[in-house]
């Protein structure tokens, strides 16, 4: 069995000076994504210039319209088995696409998995972060449920 192939999808507006923190984290992954996909939502700073500073990196810009446009955006141009979002002024752990895609590997049944965070501020010193209680019942029940009452289960 082939190992499967995973996209990340980047969405930035006017998050240049975070930018190349979240491509640097991507491009450190132990699992090394096959699509790396930033999509400036209409940026005035220079997300641009930075996302244009990574030759593995498909930069596409559009008109402002929003995170969720973006993703959209990203999603279309991207036909890996596995996406991941990753927002312009996130980082992430140098095991996270390949836990990721162990655990979907693990449990086929699973449409989606996603880990916990640490919270930093704009310079990446650590923040008070308190986890979230532990899931219980029927995952997606609760990713929906909190979802829409705006209190996301992470």
């Amino acid at each position: 069995m082939s190992s499967p192939t995973v996209a990340v999808v980047i969405p930035c507006f006017n998050q240049g000076r975070f930018l190349s923190d979240a491509l640097e984290s991507v491009l450190a992954q132990t699992y090394r994504p096959s699509e790396m996909v930033v999509v400036d939502d209409g940026s005035t700073d220079n997300t641009a210039q930075v996302a244009r500073n990574y030759p593995a990196v498909r930069y596409v810009r559009q008109p402002n319209r929003g995170l969720a446009s973006a993703r959209n955006t990203g999603v279309r141009q991207t036909s890996c088995d596995y996406l991941v979002f990753v927002d312009a002024d996130d980082r992430l752990r140098p095991y996270a696409l390949e836990i990721g895609v162990q655990e979907l590997n693990a449990h086929p049944a699973c449409a989606l998995v996603w880990g916990r965070c640490l919270r930093i501020n704009e310079h990446g010193a650590p923040l008070p972060t308190v986890p979230p209680p532990p899931v219980v019942g029927d995952a997606y029940e609760a990713c929906s449920g909190a979802i829409s009452s705006g209190h996301p289960p992470w």
